[in-house]
């Protein structure tokens, strides 16, 4: 997905036939895809929905429960949409299935009191902190890499930010684990596998400085890989 001018520049450096669809707004974001039984690449616009705007109007304001107008807002997205997160904490109170992909704003975080399942996948930065410290279990169907960094805690200490997100993850669809940023721990990793499950643990785009002495703790799988990137003073896995 992207600006027009972005998505045409790609196709055509490629020498692909375009087919655009009526209608296209130049200002909305598009998406690209090729249909297989002529061989053309369709470039449509993308429904793009603020949960927060009316007649949605959800809150974030972290304790009304924001679950229905989220519903409402996938629906009006439609399943090749978007559903924007504005910053703040939207709490989402009961088990629910994504329908459309959201795109997490900086400052937006998602609370859960019940599990999640991205069904259709999610737009945020690596670095961005989305997932309250209470929430629930977060099954990514749709996604393969998640970032620890999404994940908040008390005392925002990177170890334990870290634990949380492989705790969440666990058996839950990813098969990445990774890590960004500079951080300075006393905390030890989790690196538990997910059994016959192949997963990696990429911190190779992370700066670690760490007091500990094993800050890496690596058992019960043959089929988890670590990736390090720069990790000072302690290196060790236990």
């Amino acid at each position: 997905m992207g600006t027009f001018d972005a998505l045409l520049g790609r196709i055509l450096s490629n020498g692909a036939e375009v087919e655009l669809g009526n209608g296209l707004d130049f200002k909305r974001p598009m998406s690209a895809e090729l249909n297989a039984s002529t061989g053309v690449i369709e470039i449509t616009t993308v429904d793009e929905v603020d949960v927060t705007a009316a007649p949605y109007n959800a809150t974030g304001d972290g304790t009304t429960d924001d679950t229905a107008a989220i519903a409402l807002a996938e629906a009006a997205a439609g399943a090749s949409g978007n559903v924007t997160f504005p910053s703040g904490t939207y709490l989402i109170s009961t088990a629910y299935n994504q329908s459309a992909r959201w795109v997490i704003k900086r400052g937006a975080t998602i609370k859960l009191e019940a599990p999640l399942t991205l069904d259709v996948g999610v737009d945020a930065a690596p670095d961005q902190a989305m997932f309250d410290e209470s929430s629930a279990r977060v099954t990514f169907s749709a996604v393969q890499r998640v970032y620890a960094n999404w994940w908040t805690v008390s005392g925002d200490d990177i170890a334990a930010r870290w634990n949380r997100c492989v705790r969440a993850c666990r058996g839950n669809g990813p098969t990445e684990i990774a890590l960004v940023g500079t951080h300075t721990t006393a905390g030890q990793f989790d690196l538990t596998g997910w059994g016959s499950v192949a997963v990696a643990f990429d911190l190779s785009g992370a700066r670690l400085t760490t007091s500990s002495e094993n800050p890496f703790r690596l058992r019960g799988s043959t089929n988890a890989r670590l990736l390090l990137g720069a990790t000072d003073h302690n290196d060790g896995v236990t």
